[in-house]
């Protein structure tokens, strides 16, 4: 069921999981520029079969004229049970906490998953990482050498430039 959330602080901005209010173009966009490195353009039935296959937030701006423009997105690759990935997070309108806020929504949604295990995300370890920390509780680097494991990874076709 989609859920949308209304920011305590700036009221036109609304947080939201409905899936008929995804910009696609908006998010391929995004997913083009500078500020969403790790991304790449992607065919437009191939970018809405990936958000509708995820647990996604959109956030929105809603302007004085009442249009509401797609302005960022947290994706969740997710069994809604146990495990899930957070993945393609970004928001254009800087400097109003938006980033935070989001976080904050989807902590309290994900803490309502009783089995939940973990969360896991790659982000950079100058920017991201202090990010997180301080918005995630109980947020840390994964250490899994000393632990014994290693995470592996496989690349395929569609990684972006910035993995290889």
């Amino acid at each position: 069921m989609a859920q949308d959330w209304t920011h305590p602080k700036y009221p036109d901005y609304i947080l939201s999981t409905r899936k008929e209010w995804f910009n696609v173009i908006a998010v391929n966009d995004a997913l083009d520029s500078d500020m969403v490195y790790w991304g790449t353009r992607l065919p437009v039935d191939v970018l809405r079969k990936m958000l509708d296959n995820s647990l996604t937030f959109g956030v929105y701006h809603t302007g004085p004229d009442g249009a509401r423009q797609q302005v960022g997105l947290a994706r969740l690759v997710t069994d809604e049970v146990s495990f899930a990935y957070l993945t393609d997070f970004y928001v254009l309108h800087q400097g109003k906490g938006l980033g935070t806020w989001v976080l904050q929504v989807m902590d309290e949604m994900l803490s309502t998953w009783p089995h939940l295990r973990r969360l896991m995300f790659i982000t950079d370890p100058k920017h991201g990482k202090p990010f997180y920390e301080t918005r995630l509780p109980r947020c840390h680097e994964l250490d899994l050498v000393s632990r014994g494991y290693t995470m592996m990874e496989k690349l395929y076709e569609g990684a972006p430039k910035v993995f290889l």
